[in-house]
This record gives C-alpha cells, structure tokens and sequence, in this order.
C-alpha cells in the first residue's frame, strides 16, 4: 500500500461495515467500496478493474473518507444550474413529433 494513505483497523472495520450495509444507493456503495479496497491494500489499477473508477477519483473519495469518514462520503455535490418552474413561470408546452405524411 502507498505511504500517502494510512488507514486504522478500526477505519478498516468501519468501512467494510459500512460496504455491507450501504447496499440500496449504487453510489453510496460503489464510493465505499473503492476505499474499502484502497484500505486493504489494493492497489489502484485493481481498484479500477474492480470499480471502473479512474485513479483521481478514487483519490478524491479516499481523501474524503480520510477528512470526514463515512458521512463524508455519502454527501453528493451536486454542480450546475438547476432550473426549476415557479408557480409565476408558465409551463412550456412539451414538443410532439408529427411524421410527414405520403401523399
């Protein structure tokens, strides 16, 4: 294992618990399970044939489990402008496709 991370038995411990019992949310496991397996020792390329997770992004969820643990990991951040409709906002209406007819 890299000396760049270090993780405790108990860290150990606490992420393959969290492996077995984060099974409803693909994301929240998938996350879990890259630094389960960074934990014991496996080395990147294994992590990204096992997660299809690419070298930076198993270090971004690495040094955020290593910062805020668990929680830490199940945050989303969610980047963009998202537009909502208000009750002031008219909908638009929805395109329909009309095939040209043979004539």
């Amino acid at each position: 294992m890299s000396n760049r991370f270090k993780f405790t038995a108990d860290q150990v411990a606490e992420l393959e618990d969290a492996y077995r019992t984060y099974t409803d949310d693909g994301k929240d496991h998938r996350r879990i399970q890259v630094v389960m397996l960074r934990a014991q020792g496996t080395r990147f390329k294994a992590v990204t044939a096992a997660t299809k997770a690419c070298s930076s992004t198993i270090t971004d969820f690495t040094n955020r489990y290593l910062e805020e643990g668990i929680p830490g990991l199940l945050k989303t951040k969610h980047k963009g402008n998202y537009r909502f409709l208000t009750d002031k906002t008219p909908a638009q209406p929805a395109l329909t496709y009309h095939p040209k007819t043979v004539s």
